[in-house]
């Protein structure tokens, strides 16, 4: 074999060899698993960069926003001080939030101190409506999600009882045992709703009554409220325990869409105990018009009395506008409203529409 051809082999073998290498890398390569991507859902209204949320605070308190590293890039921390339960702290920035139908608000949250106390997530449209929602702050916590379905916020004060287009959101700091901490906040998102939509109610039982699955309580400020079964009219029932206090009103609530017809009657049993004040039903649909009945200076008390409530005579009671979408309704509201004020209890049981 000649010089030249003997050049050729190896060239060639060289040629071969380095090939094979890549196509074995190749081969290796396609064997790596792929990395899991994280795709975060819905849209990001706020991942803290920007160092532009204005605080504010009740006299005596204090509060210090500061942006530091969180669970993804910078978080908002507020550094707070409640020496009481009548403060809190707060911070607010314009937040255009689209639609909130079908929608939730979604943010991380980590808190550090040795008191209980309460996060609130406010909305607030053009005209000062502000809906709200409070989350509770355990004691020196790590990193959480936490997901405040749309369906969740509730009127609070301001403007009327509609909320319409948001432009503002704020985060506050209200007492429970009071004292000092460390909130931290971050990637603040519009996501899907979580909630499963009920099936619609037409006719029959709206709610046995017999377990607090999908109730839930509020109660003004000043006023306290729990929910719980006991013994009922059938089997169980649900009971409103409640103490107005400085407070207004007490409710409790379930979202259920509803088909209402105008020739339908809305049944249940209810026995109440405690000083007289107004018991209220409400329902109300998706543009949160409330219509509802009030029984006020109620007798008989600590009896079981059954309650019927005629479709057509629902009366507007406020938000949204004085028309029923009663093919829309989203849900069951109970309320006790001042009149003597003090502690009582609530009991209602299968509510039906007949």
């Amino acid at each position: 074999m000649g010089r030249t051809t003997k050049l050729c082999a190896v060239i060639l073998l060289g040629m071969m060899s380095v090939a094979f290498a890549k196509a074995k890398a190749v081969k290796e390569v396609a064997k790596e698993p792929a990395k899991e991507s994280v795709i975060e859902l819905g849209v990001l209204l706020d991942g803290f960069e920007a160092n532009d949320w204005l605080p504010s605070n009740s006299d005596g308190a204090t509060v210090k926003a500061a942006y530091p590293g969180g669970k993804f890039g910078k978080a908002l921390s507020m550094d707070y001080n409640l020496k009481d339960n009548a403060q809190w702290v707060a911070v607010i920035k314009d937040v255009a939030v689209p639609g909130l139908e079908r929608k939730a608000i979604q943010l991380q949250i980590k808190h550090t101190g040795a008191k209980k106390n309460r996060l609130e997530i406010k909305l607030v449209d053009e005209d000062g409506t502000n809906y709200g929602y409070k989350v509770d702050l355990k004691p020196n916590s790590d990193w959480e999600k936490v997901t405040v379905d749309a369906t969740d916020f509730v009127y609070w004060w301001g403007g009327n009882p509609k909320l319409d287009n948001i432009k503002q959101v704020g985060l506050a700091v209200s007492p429970d045992e009071a004292g000092a901490g460390v909130v931290m906040i971050d990637e603040l998102r519009l996501v899907p709703s979580l909630n499963k939509t009920a099936e619609k109610v037409k006719m029959g039982m709206v709610d046995d009554c017999e377990s607090t699955r999908g109730w839930k309580v509020e109660f003004d400020q000043g006023g306290s409220a729990i929910l719980n079964t006991w013994f009922g009219k059938e089997k169980d029932s649900l009971v409103l325990k409640y103490d107005l206090g400085a407070g207004n009103w007490v409710q409790m609530y379930k979202i259920q869409p509803m088909d209402l017809s105008q020739a339908a009657t809305i049944s249940f049993w209810m026995k109440w105990t405690g000083d007289i004040n107004t018991v209220e039903f409400k329902v109300a649909d998706f543009d949160r018009s409330n219509f509802g009945k009030k029984f006020e200076k109620l007798l008989n008390p600590d009896q079981w009395q059954e309650i019927k409530i005629p479709v057509s005579e629902l009366a507007y009671l406020y938000g949204g506008d004085n028309e029923l979408d009663a093919k829309s309704v989203m849900g069951i509201w109970i309320a006790v409203t001042r009149d003597k004020g003090g502690k009582g209890t609530v009991a209602i049981d299968s509510i039906r529409l007949q």
